[in-house]
């Protein structure tokens, strides 16, 4: 658990407070859980398919992951196949669940293959494995790591990652330095954007936060604080990782109340009708 007795920065108390107006609106109902999860996966896989410039219709991602709809192109199998990945995140975070609530579901060099294996389908015979070619300089001065090291840079950033000087720090800015560190490496030839973002809301998830959904909106603004990440200054993509958490815990708690009082509605207009 992240260090409560920190000094609470003022993103961090905003994003506190979407939190707890989402909290009493619990507890969630089956049929509202099930709404929620559907609309979170929606809305996880269309933006971050946009932040990757695939630009899948949400209407189409709907019909793909909710109705069952045949795949007919190469977008409609990447969303298909990055709901795979995202739904094996959550179940890995739900499997190291404690009793208060939180997991201690650690990120690893396998779970980051495996994810990236999902997210790119098994008959993408690079699913799964690390760049073999040189990738081009994120940023001025940027030296790419040699595909020979890249093995041994997750794994040393996976130890990273893991040690108690991260740990203490805030769910949020876990998730960025992951993020930006993963990012900068550019482990996969392709996909490396949406499946370290995806490794870094396991940070967020399994502190009881919703991943991380970046929307297209502030795709400028993600990639400018990206640049700045990989310079250390990683305190923009911090407030935009807890602005777009803060949003979706608001817009989760509005459909909760939504549902509910259109169900109040409907049982006072069929009481009224009997």
């Amino acid at each position: 658990m992240f260090n409560i007795l920190r000094p609470q920065p003022p993103w961090a108390a905003v994003l506190e407070r979407a939190r707890r107006e989402f909290e009493e609106v619990q507890p969630l109902d089956d049929e509202m859980l099930a709404q929620m999860a559907a609309w979170l996966l929606i809305e996880h896989i269309f933006h971050d398919l946009r932040l990757d410039g695939i630009k899948l219709a949400r209407r189409r991602i709907e019909e793909l992951t909710l109705r069952g709809a045949d795949p007919k192109t190469l977008e409609d199998r990447l969303a298909l196949n990055y709901r795979q990945a995202i739904e094996h995140a959550s179940q890995l975070v739900t499997s190291a669940e404690t009793s208060e609530g939180t997991s201690t579901i650690e990120l690893t060099t396998e779970i980051l293959r495996r994810l990236h294996r999902l997210a790119l389908g098994e008959e993408d015979e690079t699913a799964g494995a690390f760049r073999v070619g040189e990738v081009n300089p994120l940023y001025p001065h940027h030296i790419p790591a040699h595909p020979r090291e890249v093995p041994r840079l997750v794994d040393v950033a996976m130890e990273w990652f893991a040690a108690d000087s991260v740990r203490e720090l805030h769910p949020v800015e876990q998730a960025v330095l992951v993020h930006v560190r993963l990012y900068e490496l550019q482990p996969f030839g392709k996909a490396s954007g949406r499946i370290t973002r995806l490794a870094a809301s396991l940070y967020t998830l399994r502190a009881g936060y919703p991943p991380i959904i970046v929307e297209e909106d502030d795709t400028e603004a993600y990639y400018q604080g990206l640049l700045s990440g990989f310079q250390m200054a990683t305190q923009p993509l911090i407030e935009l990782f807890a602005r777009s958490l803060g949003r979706t815990l608001r817009q989760m708690t509005e459909i909760v109340k939504s549902s509910r009082t259109s169900r109040e509605g409907g049982a006072a207009l069929r009481d009224e009708t009997l």
